[in-house]
């Protein structure tokens, strides 16, 4: 009866996990989703605009160069929230025991490879590419 009890009460918290995780993916596609429909659109209509009062002599360059900076913030904002996105997706994909994409599997074993390369190296022996900062 116990272990009946923890059983339903671990079944219980890896639902909950899962949904947490699921809605999470789902607000993070619909930030997307707002950048893509609303945010971005705008900033590029709104610097299109302002081209072509630059142009015509309409505006000044400031305003310009303020519509170019803003657009360009939105876009890292986007790309944030892309990253963001890919985030959640990687803990969904955890807490289901979905394998990343291009992998299928478990990883072999060292016996079945041969010994592990040493920390920080590759297989070959050379060192990893550097990490994006």
């Amino acid at each position: 009866a116990r272990r009946r009890a923890e059983l339903a009460r671990l079944v219980d918290q890896v639902g909950f996990r899962v949904q947490e995780a699921y809605e999470q993916v789902r607000a993070a596609r619909q930030v997307i989703e707002l950048y893509n429909q609303k945010v971005l659109p705008a900033a590029r209509a709104n610097l299109k605009e302002a081209r072509a009062g630059y142009t015509n002599g309409r505006v000044p360059f400031s305003v310009l160069s303020e519509a170019q900076r803003t657009l360009a913030d939105w876009r890292e904002r986007y790309l944030e929230a892309q990253a963001e996105l890919y985030r959640r997706q990687a803990a969904l994909d955890r807490v289901t025991g979905k394998a990343p994409d291009g992998l299928a599997g478990p990883p072999p074993s060292a016996s079945a490879t041969g010994p592990a390369a040493p920390s920080g190296t590759s297989p070959a022996g050379t060192s990893p590419p550097p990490r994006p900062k």
